[in-house]
């Protein structure tokens, strides 16, 4: 008996919505207001000097729907029309804009990023945080150099850190060769 009054007003329920998606079959408008409210939408991105940005991550927030800007800075996407966009760059902040229901959102202009020089360590091929940094950092006291009469910078780091063998072929005046 439960049951039958469950299905029953499931049924009244959803009757006025069918109804609504039944004549909107024949009314390509009404169709897509039934299809979550989907809009593109576009607009230009630039940094805090007016200057484009290409390559800019733009996304809906809470999906995988995204795209990239162009050379000149443009995206362009399709959203509901409710949706919120995140755009995300390297160096800048990631700055988020409501569409409320607009087709162009306009320029968005994202803002460098200021990170403290404490926290960069540089390395052989690009700069990475110090907490990203897995490898071994080692630092060589420059009072301990001083003692050690050598013109070669190479051979005064001879047995300074672990890890680097400093060698040379014997020839005199030859360069020493590193390996880390």
């Amino acid at each position: 008996m439960k049951f039958q009054h469950i299905i029953a007003l499931s049924l009244l329920v959803t009757a006025p919505m069918t109804a609504a998606f039944a004549e909107g079959m024949h009314n390509n408008e009404v169709l897509t207001e039934v299809q979550a409210g989907t809009i593109k939408v576009s607009g230009k991105v630039v940094d805090d000097k007016g200057e484009t940005l290409p390559g800019v991550n733009v996304s809906v927030k809470g999906t995988t729907t995204g795209t990239i800007t162009d050379f000149d800075g443009n995206f362009t996407l399709n959203a509901p029309s409710d949706a919120v966009i995140v755009f995300s760059f390297v160096g800048y902040t990631t700055t988020e804009m409501p569409v409320n229901g607009q087709s162009n959102i306009g320029t968005i202009v994202l803002k460098d990023e200021s990170v403290e020089i404490n926290d960069i360590v540089v390395v052989g091929y690009g700069t990475q945080k110090k907490v990203d940094l897995t490898g071994s950092v080692a630092i060589v006291d420059a009072d301990e150099m001083k003692k050690v009469s050598n013109s070669n910078m190479s051979t005064m780091l001879q047995g300074k850190v672990a890890g680097v063998n400093i060698t040379t072929d014997g020839q005199p005046g030859a360069d020493p060769s590193v390996c880390i």
